[in-house]
């Protein structure tokens, strides 16, 4: 819970700034829809050219662009819809991926840890000093506790779990179905409809995915 509530206080202000700048770029969609409909009504009486709708409808197409992808970044941040209090289990491998951690991790995994949720301070204590990369990981790790490491990547992983793409990585036909839903994380799937796939797949291969998807959350899922 404490990393939870530091988490959202850290990044409460770029939430907002984002969810501010949607609002005003929908405004200027409104605005710009308006300017298209009172060109039209120009056009049909000859008070305007074609290189100034060009422009005007350009603009229109960048300000919608560009609120799609902000909405996709507070979607990250579980923001703009009901959510419960949860995030995602990160490997620990994930968590120090750099080459330089090789040796640490291992350490670390041979107590029995394999997410980084599991690690404490205290798991250092029992770890060689003097192994390579002992210092840096014991920093990156209290960083991450007091919620001062928020790379994109973990923020991403906490909030959504992993991508769609390597979970299912073994049957490309649903990957696509999804992606073409403009679905892309695990924690996107929570109210997917598995019965759109029945013209595609036989009864057990969509269980087997449903089952896929529910094992994931058991295990990947925690309550805060």
């Amino acid at each position: 819970m404490r990393l939870f509530s530091i988490f959202q206080r850290k990044n409460q202000k770029k939430i907002e700034i984002l969810e501010n700048t949607i609002c005003e770029l929908k405004n200027e969609i409104e605005i710009k829809n308006r300017e298209i409909a009172k060109l039209n009504k120009d056009i049909s009486v000859g008070n305007m050219n074609v290189k100034q709708i060009e422009l005007i409808d350009k603009n229109i197409r960048e300000l919608r662009e560009e609120n799609i992808r902000l909405k996709k970044i507070l979607g990250y941040y579980g923001i703009g819809r009901k959510k419960e209090n949860y995030f995602y289990k990160i490997d620990l491998d994930k968590f120090y991926s750099s080459a330089k951690f090789k040796e640490i991790l291992g350490e670390i995994q041979s107590q029995g840890i394999k997410y980084l949720q599991e690690l404490e301070e205290e798991t250092f204590n029992k770890i060689d000093g003097n192994l390579k990369g002992y210092q840096e990981a014991r920093e990156k790790f209290l960083k991450y506790r007091d919620a001062n490491l928020l790379e994109w990547e973990l923020i991403t992983l906490l909030n959504k779990g992993e991508k769609i793409t390597k979970i299912y990585s073994k049957n490309r036909k649903f990957c696509n179905i999804v992606s073409e839903k403009n679905i892309e994380f695990m924690d996107d799937m929570l109210e997917f409809d598995f019965d759109i796939l029945k013209d595609g797949f036989d009864v057990e291969m969509i269980e087997e995915l449903k089952e896929k998807r529910d094992n994931y959350y058991q295990e990947k899922r925690y309550k805060i």
